[in-house]
C-alpha cells in the first residue's frame, strides 16, 4: 500500500463513522413523545355566542348576532398531544387536539339576542381545543419530573338553543371561537426511560370567556415515539 493510502483510508473511516453516529447522538439529546390526557375543565363563565343568519316568522336575525353566555360550566374530556423534550430540560409542546363535554346538571338559560328572547341549553354544549406550540422546562429528580410551560392555542365551542318568534321558537346553534393562552404545571413519575405518568394543572390566562376564566386538571401518560 502506498504511504498516503493508509491515512486516506483512516480519514474515510472516521468520516463514515461520524456520519453514522450523528443521528444517534442527536437522538440521545432529543425525545419526541405522544401524550394522552383525561380530566376536567372548568369555565368560570361561558362566553357570549354568535348565531348564524336566522329567519323567523317575526323577524330576521343577522349572522354574527351576539347571545349572552350561560354561566359557569364544568366539562370532562381528553387531549392528545405531541411533545419534544431535550436532555437539557427544555420542553417544547408542539400541538394537539382536545374534546370536552359538560358534566353535571344544567337548566335552560334565558337570555337575549338583538332584543329577542333566546334560550340556551348548556347540557348540549361541546368544546374543541387545538393546543399550539409553546415552551417550558423540566427538572428531573430520580424517578420524578417537575415541569412548567406556557403555550398558546385556539378553542371552539357550540351550544344548542332557540330564539322566540312570536308564539313559536326557532332552533339555533350558536358558536364561539377564540385564542387561548395557558400555563401548564406538572408532576410526573417515570416508569421507564420513555414512559411517564403525570398530574397536570393548567390555569387559563386567556380563554373564551375572558382572562383567568378557569383551567384544566388532568391525568396524563406520555410515551416515546
Amino acid at each position: 500500500m502506498r504511504p498516503l493510502a493508509r491515512p486516506k483510508l483512516i480519514l474515510a473511516c472516521v468520516v463514515f463513522a461520524s456520519a453514522a453516529l450523528s443521528p444517534a447522538v442527536a437522538r440521545a439529546d432529543l425525545d419526541l413523545q405522544l401524550a394522552a390526557s383525561g380530566g376536567t375543565a372548568y369555565m368560570r363563565s361561558t362566553p357570549s355566542f354568535t348565531t348564524d343568519e336566522l329567519s323567523t316568522s317575526a323577524r330576521d336575525i343577522a349572522q354574527g348576532t351576539s347571545i349572552g353566555g350561560a354561566g359557569s360550566m364544568t366539562l370532562l374530556g381528553s387531549t392528545l398531544d405531541v411533545i419534544m423534550t431535550f436532555r437539557s430540560g427544555l420542553l417544547v409542546p408542539l400541538g394537539g387536539l382536545g374534546v370536552y363535554l359538560p358534566v353535571g346538571s344544567y337548566g335552560r338559560v334565558i337570555t337575549s339576542a338583538d332584543g329577542s328572547i333566546a334560550e340556551l341549553r348548556p347540557w348540549s354544549a361541546y368544546r374543541v381545543d387545538v393546543p399550539l406550540p409553546g415552551i417550558g422546562y423540566r427538572v428531573n429528580r430520580r424517578r420524578y419530573t417537575f415541569g412548567g410551560s406556557v403555550r398558546t392555542g385556539v378553542a371552539w365551542m357550540r351550544m344548542s338553543g332557540s330564539i322566540a318568534a312570536g308564539g313559536e321558537s326557532e332552533a339555533m346553534r350558536p358558536t364561539r371561537s377564540g385564542f387561548v393562552l395557558q400555563a401548564e404545571l406538572e408532576v410526573c413519575r417515570r416508569f421507564d426511560p420513555t414512559t411517564r405518568g403525570c398530574i397536570q394543572l393548567a390555569p387559563r390566562v386567556i380563554d373564551l370567556g375572558g382572562p383567568l376564566n378557569g383551567g384544566l386538571l388532568s391525568l396524563r401518560v406520555e410515551w416515546g415515539i
